[in-house]
C-alpha cells in the first residue's frame, strides 16, 4: 500500500468516526446550545512542529482559526546558542455535530533562527511553510476539556514531511 493509500485509508476512518449518525426521533427537533468559541491547548508535535501553544477561535459554527507559538533555545559547552521560534496559522472546517468532529486544515507557518556562535557574528534565517491537519477533534458544546490528534504535514516547494500532532486543552 503507497504512502497517500495509507494517508487517505487513515482519513476516511477519521471521518467515519467523526460524522454523526442519522438517528429517528419523534417531535420537533431540540434546539442545541453553540458550542463554545475559543479553545486554548498545548499541541506535541503538530504544525509548530516540536510543539506549539494555541488559541483557536470558532468563525462560524464550522470553521476554525487558530495561531500558534513555539520557541526553543539551546545552547552547547562552548556558549554558542540557537534560538527557533515557530508560528503556525490554520484555518479548519469541523465535520459533524455533537462534541466529535472530523478536522480538516490549511495553513501556514513562519519559523525564525538565531545562531550565536563565538566565533562568528550572529546568524539569522526565517523561513515559511505549509501546513495542514487530517485528523479527530473533540470539543464539547459548553466547554471542558479539548482533544485533537492527527495528521499535520509540513510542507515546502521541495519537500514534504507527514508528521502528527496530539493537543489537549479547554474550550471556553
Amino acid at each position: 500500500m503507497s504512502r497517500i493509500s495509507r494517508i487517505a485509508a487513515l482519513a476516511s476512518a477519521f471521518a467515519c468516526i467523526a460524522l454523526p449518525h442519522a438517528a429517528q426521533s419523534a417531535g420537533p427537533p431540540a434546539l442545541d446550545p453553540p458550542m463554545a468559541k475559543n479553545a486554548f491547548y498545548v499541541e506535541l508535535g503538530g504544525n509548530g512542529i516540536f510543539y506549539s501553544v494555541n488559541f483557536d477561535r470558532l468563525l462560524t459554527p464550522h470553521v476554525a482559526a487558530r495561531a500558534g507559538l513555539m520557541f526553543f533555545r539551546a545552547e552547547d559547552e562552548v556558549s554558542n546558542s540557537v534560538a527557533v521560534v515557530v508560528a503556525p496559522v490554520v484555518v479548519s472546517y469541523l465535520f459533524g455535530e455533537g462534541n466529535s468532529h472530523f478536522e480538516a486544515g490549511l495553513g501556514a507557518g513562519l519559523a525564525t533562527a538565531s545562531i550565536d556562535d563565538v566565533d562568528w557574528d550572529e546568524d539569522f534565517g526565517q523561513t515559511v511553510y505549509g501546513t495542514g491537519v487530517l485528523g479527530y477533534r473533540y470539543q464539547p458544546k459548553t466547554g471542558g476539556v479539548v482533544f485533537r490528534a492527527g495528521l499535520t504535514p509540513v510542507f515546502t516547494s521541495n519537500d514534504f514531511a507527514p508528521w502528527v500532532g496530539v493537543s489537549v486543552g479547554y474550550a471556553f
